[in-house]
């Protein structure tokens, strides 16, 4: 499919007609860290949490209620060179070359990070009974939920699930979106990294778009897991932010700020977007190469 401009949600409701058999799971993502790097994976248990042990922890200024986020400047490339990933039920975190592991060395993480921050943090698990809020720095770009500003944000936003996710226990993108995306968008770096998704679901047969606008409200089924598909996903500063596999480029967010800039309900008002949120209904494994579909009759 040859781009074009203006393209938006309204021309994608043909594609969920398309989808088939070969609708499948490329590729699963965890981030235990919020904010650092995450971990491919090959299967995952998910619950009404999402994907076990996604977000589980995240690093915290000392003697506040703020989380250290990568949508903050001052910040993001340092955290955005750390990576973290599970080693049973431990989180380990990488650090220019170093392991520390969060549950055998959490004095050592603290230090280490407080000294790379140049400032005094901790590390935080998710507090039911205290609202936690993180920074984050909106680019002066017209089309955005918010536009120009410093503001503080509550986590989670719209979701309940008890840990450091921003709005929705899952985060799903497709192929078809992401090669869209890098095609209308000419010499930016687009690996999936810069979206933080989940899971990548390709649809094989089906053109390229922003397929996932069309199916904000329907339900879907992976396997044993049923998710409620909720809205599209806003996209902020954090999609521009340097990363070890892309430069910083402003460019990602104006892209979808022309070419997929639609309503979202929750926010009662337009949103530069690229992918939908999701909650879990039920438990079960999802694994590479399963297959995904919808399941309601909404067509």
């Amino acid at each position: 499919m040859t781009p074009s401009v203006g393209f938006s949600g309204v021309h994608v409701a043909h594609y969920v007609e398309q989808m088939t058999t070969s609708a499948v799971i490329t590729s699963l993502w965890r981030y235990p860290v919020k904010s650092l790097q995450g971990e491919r994976l090959t299967e995952s248990a998910i619950d009404s949490s999402g994907i076990e042990g996604d977000r589980g922890l995240a690093l915290r200024y000392v003697g506040t209620n703020t989380i250290v986020s990568a949508k903050q400047g001052a910040v993001a490339d340092v955290l955005l060179s750390w990576t973290a990933h599970m080693d049973g039920d431990d989180v380990v975190i990488e650090i220019d070359g170093e392991s520390l592991s969060c549950t055998h060395q959490r004095d050592a993480v603290e230090q280490r990070c407080s000294t790379l921050l140049d400032r005094d943090v901790m590390l935080a698990d998710p507090n039911p009974t205290e609202q936690a809020v993180y920074s984050s720095e909106w680019p002066d770009l017209d089309g955005l939920v918010i536009s120009g500003v410093d503001v503080d944000l509550p986590l989670p936003m719209s979701t309940e699930v008890p840990t450091f996710v921003d709005l929705a226990a899952l985060h799903l993108i497709t192929a078809q979106s992401l090669r869209f995306l890098a095609a209308l968008t000419p010499g930016i770096e687009m690996p999936t990294e810069r979206f933080r998704p989940n899971m990548v679901i390709d649809l094989d047969d089906t053109e390229d778009g922003f397929i996932e606008n069309a199916w904000e409200g329907r339900r879907a089924r992976i396997g044993e897991v049923e998710l409620n598909l909720t809205m599209p996903t806003p996209r902020c500063v954090r999609t521009t932010r340097k990363q070890p596999m892309c430069e910083e480029d402003l460019g990602v967010l104006s892209s979808l700020i022309r070419h997929n800039r639609i309503e979202v309900e929750a926010f009662a008002t337009n949103a530069a977007c690229l992918g939908i949120y999701a909650e879990a209904t039920s438990t079960g494994t999802i694994a590479l190469g399963d297959r995904f579909e919808l399941i309601d009759d909404d067509r």
